[in-house]
């Protein structure tokens, strides 16, 4: 498992030489990520949530699935707790052009915040996956790529 230190310094090239994949990205604040997808509401391509009540208060969990990504938002009691990113693997057979091409993957989704948010990240799950080849690592990184 790689450290937020350890991926911070490194160029898409870096990560797709050393084969790095990106399992999940945690936010602590998840409004930039949010208010794009509102804005760009086309991009979603399911919504769920889910409730539990507990002695502690209630817990809701929503998330939105697009075609490269789910953003899944926690709430307690209804204040945020922080958000996850993970890649989508679905297939969805009715993906647009603006589908495939507006939504950020999950490599243009971590590049960008730690870009413009990265005091926002607080911890990202990756790891070198050598039994990879390129175009399967593209696959789960860089779809775009090979459209």
């Amino acid at each position: 498992m790689l450290t937020l230190p350890e991926l911070k310094n490194l160029t898409f090239k870096d990560f797709y030489y050393q084969k790095i994949v990106i399992v999940r990205i945690d936010l602590d604040r998840y409004d930039h990520i949010s208010d794009w997808l509102d804005k760009n509401s086309h991009l979603i391509l399911e919504r769920d949530q889910k409730r539990s009540d507990s002695r502690w208060g209630r817990n809701v969990s929503r998330s939105r699935h697009t075609a490269y990504f789910c953003l899944t938002c926690d709430l307690h009691n209804g204040c945020g707790e922080g958000a996850n990113i993970t890649p989508q693997y679905r297939k969805y057979n009715t993906l647009t052009h603006e589908q495939t091409n507006q939504t950020l993957t999950m490599s243009e989704l971590f590049f960008g915040l730690m870009k413009k948010y990265p005091d926002h990240i607080r911890y990202v799950f990756a790891n070198n996956r050598y039994d990879l080849d390129h175009i399967d690592y593209l696959k789960i990184m860089h779809p775009k790529a090979l459209i």
